[in-house]
């Protein structure tokens, strides 16, 4: 044998090389995948921003890698081997290094497993639509080839497979059937929720912008017909600290004594929170209120960024501050296609959507468990089973906060519609199979739009108006309100500034409704809203 020869085996590695790669960059990117899942879990109930930026990074990083490298590097590896065998003969390969063949093949097999593991699997669990599963099909099918050329280069040398690619194989083969059966599983939920920490928000700004969205001042100020009805106790904790800390007497606001008077007597005070989730102060400017408010909020809140004070150099002001958030337990299904919103005057819009639907089978029965229907009252027991009312509580096991949504016609004012809502689930509780139909049955089905949303509104009924208690005008009456609705569950951030529901049922929010978030079994909400129409919800 000549140096020529004896060196061949050398020049042919690189196939072998080519597919330990791919194996290498799938289960690097896998590893990559769940990391960035996991960062971006961690991110969005922390509230760390960079963090969300750094997942996201990782996550197009895993799939650059396993659906990019790692099907370029398995086409080198079969185009090596092809060339190989077609370049040295049938004879040489049979009677050159046995070594080299097998390893060859074995990588070739266990890289083509994993490849097809890695294609089949978002086909699988529905996560591919449309022209992208095509694109992974295709993936797929690279794979089966790479196990075709690896049996043919073992059957060629006289090896068999070896039992280690055997048995991935199989194991493989068992992992996709059962992936068939069960179409929700850890990568489904992975994927979901990594969309789910980057939506965008539907709507961010002045409500200026908004035509059918109104933000009022008290639950009892009078609602208009056709619009979204927006209200957050934020502006009242601020309200309160002028009127108890600093003046210490209802503020008597002329040109704005009717909105005055009812902020006076609203009920809605910081007792309404967990103490770790809401701040409110007000003093004098001269005395040191905006450093105050500095040093406290820095230090019970550090990651949020106050507005700016210095535009106020004396006179008075009040500041708050809260955020809740309510994970759901379990996160609820996503509804893919979406669902079709219906607004108070007929018009019809598609959205974004989630919720649960065949209920009865076993992977959604935790899902089910969440849910309390807090009372439902049906059209006309004898003929119809259609629903005519009812409320929900979206996840029974939230502490300290619930986040409540009801389908029922709005009365005069938000105050009057929650006082009907609570009524009815008090009556409810009174039937005597109330713990049965508070039960979500397994024929029930569940659908709830998404809202993500961020208004910024000024009060501008108060604004210029004078403060008789201390002579001189409210020159600020800011309001911000986050609030985001998904299958996750609820996040509401908002700061306020002042200067100076047996039959199978379905629960449908796909027309105007009610929600509201409170302390649980606390005495008031401390967000409210009406939402008429589908200028807030995610569009689809």
């Amino acid at each position: 044998m000549d140096a020529r020869e004896s060196a061949a085996p050398m020049r042919r590695s690189y196939p072998e090389q080519a597919a330990t790669a791919v194996v290498v960059c799938i289960l690097a990117g896998v590893g990559v995948f769940l990391l960035s899942a996991a960062l971006s879990y961690w991110a969005n109930r922390s509230d760390l921003r960079w963090l969300c930026v750094l997942a996201g990074i990782g996550l197009w990083a895993s799939i650059t890698s396993v659906y990019l490298a790692a099907p370029l590097l398995g086409v080198i590896a079969i185009l090596g081997v092809l060339r190989n065998a077609e370049q040295t003969g049938q004879h040489q390969i049979e009677t050159q290094n046995d070594g080299w063949v097998r390893r060859t093949s074995d990588r070739l097999l266990i890289a083509s497993a994993l490849l097809v593991l890695v294609m089949l699997l978002p086909i699988a669990l529905r996560i591919a639509h449309q022209w992208v599963a095509v694109w992974f099909v295709a993936l797929a099918l690279l794979g089966v080839q790479m196990g075709r050329v690896s049996r043919r280069l073992a059957r060629t040398a006289g090896l068999g497979q070896s039992r280690r690619g055997v048995l991935l194989v199989g194991a493989v083969a068992l992992i996709l059937v059962g992936v068939g059966l069960r179409t929700t599983g850890v990568s489904r939920y992975v994927m979901q929720h990594v969309n789910d920490v980057h939506r965008t928000r539907s709507f961010a700004g002045s409500p200026a912008g908004l035509v059918q969205t109104v933000v009022v001042p008290t639950l009892d100020t009078a609602c208009p017909s056709d619009r979204n009805v927006i209200w957050c106790s934020s502006f009242q904790l601020a309200w309160n600290e002028v009127r108890d800390t600093v003046v210490g007497a209802p503020l008597q606001v002329v040109g704005a004594e009717e909105t005055a008077a009812r902020l006076n007597a609203a009920k809605q005070s910081v007792a309404d929170f967990d103490a770790n989730s809401v701040y409110a102060a007000g003093g004098w400017i001269e005395k040191g209120i905006c450093e105050r408010i500095k040093k406290d909020m820095a230090a019970k809140f550090p990651s949020y960024a106050l507005p700016d004070f210095n535009d106020y150099r004396d006179g008075i002001l009040a500041y708050s501050y809260l955020i809740a958030r309510v994970p759901f337990t379990y996160p609820f299904r996503q509804v893919d296609g979406g669902l079709v919103f219906g607004d108070s005057r007929g018009i019809e819009t598609r959205v974004a959507g989630f919720g649960l639907w065949q209920a009865h089978l076993k992977a959604y029965e935790k899902i089910r468990g969440q849910i309390e229907i807090l009372y439902v009252r049906v059209k006309d027991r004898r003929h119809s089973p259609e629903l005519a009312e009812y409320a929900l509580d979206l996840c029974r096991y939230s502490d300290p906060y619930q986040v409540v949504v009801a389908r029922v016609e709005p009365r005069d004012t938000l105050a009057e519609t929650l006082e009907h809502v609570r009524t009815q689930i008090a009556e409810f509780k009174a039937q005597p199979h109330y713990e049965e139909e508070r039960r979500f049955s397994e024929a029930d089905r569940l659908n709830v739009p998404e809202m993500f949303w961020r208004i910024d509104h000024r009060f501008e009924e108060l604004i210029g108006k004078g403060v008789v208690n201390v002579g001189m005008p409210i020159v600020e009456a800011l309001q911000t309100i986050e609030f985001r609705l998904d299958r996750s569950g609820v996040l509401l951030e908002s700061q306020a500034m002042t200067a100076i529901a047996s039959r199978p049922r379905r629960f449908e929010f796909n027309r105007p409704f009610l929600i509201y978030v409170q302390k649980r079994d606390a005495t008031n909400p401390f967000f409210v809203m009406w939402v008429d129409n589908a200028e807030l919800l995610e569009r689809k």
